[in-house]
């Protein structure tokens, strides 16, 4: 009798452990992800004039708080074209079950980046333009795998 007893606590605290490993490994699997999203921005003047516009290419990668965006494409503005090519480095809190609060940690600027700083910071995102600015994010995981990148009302774009 005793050994039943001895057995049957034994095999109960193998069986929460190895239930308790199966949820650490998929929730840090549901934490850790890459996606890409092929984006065109149309900037227009308020009299419905065409201001600038901003097509690119961004890859995110999200992996235990640490993460990475390259943006790649160009930027039209007053009939001349600029290229984008950086790299923002960042680190990452999960504040609530969808909702994402990023920290740039460093902006590489590829050899073919020529963005002026002042189209930069009106165009991209001020978190691709400055170390240490944050942007806060709500990514909604949609069941086809993709997901949506919005802030806490309006979406920004889909990424898969």
């Amino acid at each position: 009798m005793k050994n039943n007893k001895l057995y049957a606590i034994i095999v109960l605290i193998m069986t929460v452990v190895f239930f308790g490993e199966l949820y650490l490994i998929y929730r840090d699997r549901l934490d850790s992800f890459t996606c890409s999203s092929n984006i065109t921005y149309l900037y227009e003047k308020s009299n419905q004039e065409n201001e600038a516009e901003l097509q690119s290419n961004m890859h995110f990668t999200f992996d235990n708080n640490k993460g990475e965006n390259v943006i790649t494409g160009h930027l039209s503005v007053n009939d001349k074209d600029y290229v984008i090519d950086r790299k923002v480095l960042f680190d990452y809190t999960k504040s609530k079950i969808n909702s994402y609060v990023l920290v740039a940690t460093d902006i590489l600027l590829g050899s073919k980046d020529n963005l002026p700083k002042d189209l930069a910071e009106r165009y991209l995102y001020r978190f691709s333009t400055e170390r240490h600015e944050s942007t806060h994010l709500t990514i909604h995981y949609m069941n086809n795998g993709k997901k949506l990148f919005s802030s806490s009302t309006l979406p920004y774009f889909i990424c898969e």
